[in-house]
């Protein structure tokens, strides 16, 4: 009799935790979680200032996405510049994609995943086979990472959620490992202990 009681607890259990799983859903759709921010928040600048030196270069440049003037890579390479980096030339996502140009402005490329203050950069071909690329650095926000960006589908500077940017990238790049990279600083732990100082701060 106690088994048989058991089951029905564990029975009875079921559809609560069915209609638990379909609140949650409900929750989701109804308030679905925030994958991308418009704007550099302020604690990201705080705990990372290369971010902030590169959007106040961003907002002198126009404070707007214009291709060639005021772009993803023009962002990126502001960002270096902010690390203390010297930047030998204008760096497009093609020369980010070469190693010896990366090598040259103090970042090398790394297959482990990517961490606070990586640059990811990936190269596609569109429908008119015409190679396109794009950019971002990562940051810490909300206690995850995310990817700040330089973008025209929104016109300017915004965080991502790194798994969102990710799947666009793995998306148009159709999953060529080769096509998509993490470059990191080559002085990158004597940074992050800087940057963890700052993170405890502003918790």
């Amino acid at each position: 009799m106690a088994i048989k009681g058991r089951r029905l607890l564990v029975l009875a259990g079921v559809p609560i935790l069915i209609a638990g799983g379909i609140v949650f859903a409900g929750r989701d759709l109804l308030f679905p979680p925030i994958t991308l921010i418009e704007g550099i928040p302020s604690v990201v600048s705080a705990v990372q200032p290369e971010i902030e030196s590169a959007k106040v270069a961003h907002i002198e440049k126009g404070n707007k996405y214009i291709w060639g003037a005021n772009d993803c890579s023009i962002f990126v390479m502001d960002y270096i510049k902010a690390c203390g980096k010297v930047v030998p030339f204008r760096p497009t996502t093609q020369t980010l994609m070469n190693p010896i140009a990366t090598q040259a402005m103090g970042f090398s490329e790394t297959n482990s995943t990517p961490k606070t203050g990586d640059i990811l950069v990936y190269r596609y071909q569109n429908s008119k086979n015409e190679w396109k690329g794009h950019t971002g650095v990562v940051v810490w926000y909300n206690d995850s990472l995310w990817v700040a960006h330089n973008t025209p589908t929104h016109n300017g500077l915004v965080v991502q959620r790194l798994d969102k940017f990710d799947e666009q990238a793995h998306r148009l790049t159709k999953g060529k490992e080769t096509s998509y990279k993490t470059l990191r600083r080559n002085d990158y732990e004597n940074w992050y202990a800087s940057f963890k100082k700052r993170r405890e701060q502003a918790l």
